[in-house]
């Protein structure tokens, strides 16, 4: 045990030799470890035999299992009250896959886990939301597949009203309408009449240019199904026929109607010529009892080489060179007439574009 002088202990200052005496006691003194095994433990009792070395960065005290206390990872929690899995505490810091970090319930106390489930997901640090289980709205009551969800939190049947049930589009000919096979709540019907078909041309010493057929009438309607009968007759006429030689023009579109609700007239077909132009076709096809009404078209001058049209087709524009003329486009479009430079034999009209019926069924 080194003697140190101290001040106190003197009742004065010290002298510089005092002062030298101390500084070489203390060196004299100082533990250097050395020639030992292994260093002492930690609370461990130093030897009194051998020489010492100054402890430094490079010769450090080692510390067994970390100051566990124990070699394994279970006895090291053990030693530490570190809680190897499950719910974390305030002495335990592990946590399960797909879990939250937070209180169930309100107050102070330690942190919990909470379970994430659909149609919550947390993954990859993410929290996401799948598809609400229909049990968790409203408890599914009234849920099926003819019901949907509204914003006021109940389930209401998906309203049919107005939705399109059937659409039949009828031919030339004669049918029958039954409205019990549908039972619509309403109809639309749409008819048409037959386009007028094209006159004839002949040639001797000049061009003959045969007239264009007019444009059948259209209309549009929406009738109520207490308003139908239980059945409905719909006839549907064809083109005008096509005018073949000098006493046989192009014939008129024939006229369609829905019961007796809808009726449309056919276009009058073109004259036919010989070595001339024939003269414009007059005859339009007209509607009535449509909501929408819309009268056809018809070939308005002999130099407009224009056919005539219904709202349900297009217009031949201009005349075929040294040919018969074309059928009528669309439904209830007038027909071409023909051109006819080169031939003394008579070269027919086109046939007029049918008429028709579209009848459309609504819930």
């Amino acid at each position: 045990m080194s003697t140190i002088v101290t001040r106190a202990g003197k009742g004065s200052p010290l002298t510089n030799a005092e002062m030298d005496a101390n500084i070489s006691n203390l060196n004299t003194d100082k533990l250097e470890v050395s020639n030992l095994a292994s260093p002492p433990a930690i609370g461990g009792s130093v030897p009194n035999t051998g020489s010492f070395t100054t402890l430094t960065s490079s010769n450090p005290i080692a510390v067994t299992s970390g100051g566990t206390g124990s070699s394994t990872a279970g006895g090291a929690r053990t030693n530490l009250g570190v809680a190897a899995s499950g719910a974390i505490t305030s002495s335990g810091l592990t946590q399960s896959t797909s879990r939250l970090i937070g209180r169930t319930t309100a107050g102070t106390g330690a942190n919990e886990e909470i379970s994430v489930s659909s149609p919550l997901t947390f993954s990859a640090g993410a929290l996401g939301i799948g598809n609400i289980p229909v049990a968790n709205l409203n408890s599914g009551t009234s849920a099926s597949s003819t019901t949907y969800w509204r914003g006021d939190g109940t389930w209401s049947p998906i309203s049919t009203s107005g939705q399109l049930l059937s659409y039949t589009i009828y031919a030339p000919g004669i049918y029958s309408y039954t409205k019990a096979t549908n039972n619509p709540s309403f109809i639309i019907v749409e008819v048409c009449g037959g386009g007028g078909g094209g006159g004839a041309g002949q040639h001797l010493a000049g061009v003959g240019n045969g007239g264009f057929g007019a444009g059948g009438g259209y209309a549009r309607k929406k009738i109520l199904n207490a308003s139908l009968g239980s059945s409905e007759t719909i006839t549907v006429g064809a083109g005008g026929t096509a005018g073949t030689s000098g006493s046989i023009n192009g014939g008129t579109g024939s006229p369609s109607s829905f019961g007796a609700f809808v009726s449309c007239t056919g276009g009058s077909g073109g004259p036919s010529a010989s070595d001339a132009t024939a003269a414009a076709t007059t005859g339009y096809g007209t509607a009535t009892g449509g909501d929408l009404n819309i009268d056809g078209a018809a070939q308005t001058s002999t130099a407009l080489a224009m056919g005539g049209w219904s709202a349900l087709s297009t217009p031949h524009m201009g005349r075929p060179v040294n040919a018969a003329g074309a059928t009528g486009r669309g439904y209830g479009g007038g027909a071409q007439g023909a051109s006819n430079g080169n031939s003394t034999s008579w070269y027919a009209g086109g046939v007029g574009g049918p008429g028709v019926v579209i009848v459309w069924e609504y819930a």
